[in-house]
């Protein structure tokens, strides 16, 4: 009799088990990682946490709709209730290749706040169309909020027409990696190489300024909405004059008639001298 309930008992858990794995493989979550894309199921666990409303969390195991996840991986984990949310543990491109696959054109115009002060929960469970302004001071805040060095950078075209519809320049930013900055356009999923080395804003700009050639490596797989050619050109056009930010104020450098139109364009445009302006944002780089 004990064999024939022991047996029962079995049956039973053995129904549920698959019965669970039946109805949570309608539940996979989507995992993306630079051009990785795959299916991440349920697992069995009663060890798991509820979910962070933050965007970014740590590795873990979690709870989301009813069922279990393991959050192992870095990246961007996706889910069929509009939940999602970036694993980050130690590899920042995690962050920003997670933005850049989120920040979707078609998408509505983001409604909250980007503000470091604020929380991005709300940016926890929809895609989002921001500026390029907007876009880099989320990045750079969710960079510091993980304890790492990031600042705005910024372009800008002293000659714009105002009866013209194009930019009048661009923004961006800059990580450091392995103690050397690189920047990053996460409004075009772009960073830039040249001769096998990612640069920094100020090679960048030279590079732009001196019809220097330079490479783009996309950060997110197949989210690059401008041809290459059109790309480098909106470059051409709108990083004129460099910027760079010590977190109150932008500090350009220019010379002439790029420095009048420039300074009287903002009070929040601080003029720094050109060697001034190197050292202040590159100390130890040798920059002349």
């Amino acid at each position: 009799m004990k064999k024939v309930v022991l047996t029962v008992i079995l049956v039973i858990l053995a129904i549920l088990i698959v019965g669970y794995f039946m109805v949570s493989s309608s539940y996979s979550a989507k995992f993306i990682y630079l051009d990785q894309e795959k299916r991440v199921k349920p697992v069995l666990s009663d060890n798991a946490d509820s979910l962070p409303n933050d965007l970014v969390i740590s590795p873990g195991i979690y709870k989301v709709g009813g069922f279990v996840y393991k959050f192992k991986e870095e990246g961007l984990y996706r889910f069929k209730n509009g939940e999602q949310r970036i694993v980050y543990e130690k590899d920042p491109k995690a962050i920003l290749t997670s933005l850049a696959w989120l920040d979707n054109s078609e998408a509505n115009t983001f409604k909250g706040s980007t503000k470091k002060s604020e929380s991005f929960s709300g940016l926890a469970n929809t895609e989002f169309n921001l500026s390029c302004g907007k876009l880099s001071e989320l990045a750079v805040d969710l960079l510091k909020k993980q304890n790492l060095e990031a600042r705005i950078a910024l372009g800008f075209d002293p000659s714009y027409d105002w009866n013209d519809n194009s930019d009048n320049g661009h923004t961006i930013f800059e990580l450091k990696i392995n103690d050397r900055w690189q920047v990053f356009d996460l409004d075009n999923n772009a960073t830039f190489k040249k001769n096998g080395k990612y640069l920094n804003f100020w090679e960048l700009y030279q590079s732009i300024t001196n019809n220097e050639a330079y490479e783009l490596e996309y950060l997110a797989f197949g989210k690059q909405s401008r041809s290459e050619a059109d790309l480098r050109k909106y470059y051409k056009d709108t990083i004129k004059v460099p910027f760079l930010s010590n977190g109150t104020f932008l500090f350009f450098t220019a010379s002439g008639e790029d420095l009048i139109k420039t300074k009287n364009y903002s009070r929040r445009y601080k003029l720094a001298e050109h060697q001034n302006w190197l050292d202040r944002f590159y100390p130890g780089y040798g920059y002349k």
